[in-house]
């Protein structure tokens, strides 16, 4: 496995790439030799230096996954599944792990426009914006070099301004869209959901390790949270990995 190639902020972390490259593969040595508590705290390093990527993601939660903490699991295969959204492996593991879930409320369902959204990543839509901006450019050229063609330059044109206005407003949307769809995935094995943001307050629910809710609001250390069936109570803050 090439670490190197599943790194997005590793240069922020307290690691040289070379010594992250080390803990990566001593932890998929771990792994391997069935030494799954070993592998995860080799995993758990690398994101706790800022070391991201979706293999990362994916070794730590088919690692969790194989000590039966399905909190951890789901969340980690959840963003691998975002980093890399065509991953067969990542796809079929995470899949494994919802089977698992304990809890009879199913998991939110993210919207198909915020599903659209996260599978298109920054880099490509910038690569499509600044491709758009320079076949503008050159189309401009063209229609002083080739005056004759004017009416096939002006329609390619205008396609060529739809296009950009679309990249442009999915750019912006992927910006404005985490602050109107927020999930979090109950990490500990059962959770209390309590009336009030308030570790006093009387709990109304209890949730299990893995199930995906819609966050609200937060107040202090609480998450007011949804489930799929409407329910609406608050968590600790340390009971969710956000998404």
């Amino acid at each position: 496995m090439n670490f190197l190639s599943v790194l997005a902020l590793g240069l922020l972390g307290s690691f040289s790439p070379q010594e992250a490259q080390s803990i990566f593969q001593q932890a998929n040595q771990e792994f391997a030799a069935k030494n799954y508590i070993q592998a995860k705290n080799g995993y758990q390093k690398l994101l706790e230096a800022n070391f991201v990527g979706a293999e990362l993601h994916h070794n730590l939660g088919t690692t969790c996954l194989e000590l039966g903490e399905l909190g951890c699991a789901i969340w980690n295969l959840e963003k691998a599944s975002q980093l890399s959204p065509n991953s067969e492996d990542i796809h079929f593991n995470l899949a494994w792990a919802r089977a698992k879930q304990l809890d009879s409320v199913p998991s939110v369902e993210t919207p198909f426009f915020y599903r659209v959204l996260r599978n298109i990543s920054n880099p490509l839509l910038a690569w499509l914006l600044l491709g758009f901006a320079w076949a503008l450019l050159l189309s401009f050229v063209c229609l002083r070099v080739f005056p004759k063609q004017a009416r096939l330059l002006r329609a390619m044109d205008f396609m060529l301004w739809v296009l950009l206005g679309l990249c442009a407003f999915t750019f912006a949307a992927k910006g404005y869209a985490p602050s109107q769809w927020e999930e979090g995935i109950v990490l500990p094995e059962t959770a209390l959901a309590r009336q009030l943001p308030t570790e006093q307050a009387q709990p109304v629910f209890e949730l299990h390790g893995g199930l995906k809710v819609r966050i609200l609001e937060r107040t202090g250390q609480f998450v007011k949270i949804r489930t799929a069936n409407g329910q609406e109570a608050w968590l600790s803050l340390p009971s969710l990995g956000m998404l």
